[in-house]
């Protein structure tokens, strides 16, 4: 019988707040936005488990820098096409 094996992705981001500007602020509804989010870091990893709770780290990336969002998705897209 062939061993039946998944993937799984575990994935940690990290952001950065700041203020948000007068402009930002007329763009708003009903919500009064105080702080942006932007990515600054992003730490993944990619395991390949089997039937019997065997695991195998497949990939891993981690990367901090003021892409880290832009990259990310480039990464994991390869990740994808991987699996």
């Amino acid at each position: 019988m062939h061993a039946t094996k998944s993937i799984s992705h575990f994935l940690g981001s990290r952001n950065v707040n700041r203020k948000v500007n007068p402009e930002e602020k007329t763009k708003l509804t009903h919500t009064e936005r105080l702080q942006m989010h932007k990515p600054c870091g992003y730490c993944y990893v990619v395991v390949r488990i089997d039937s019997s709770l065997n695991y195998e780290i497949i990939s891993q990336d981690l990367y901090r820098g003021p892409d880290a969002l832009e990259r990310f998705v480039t990464k994991i897209e390869k990740e994808l096409a991987n699996i």
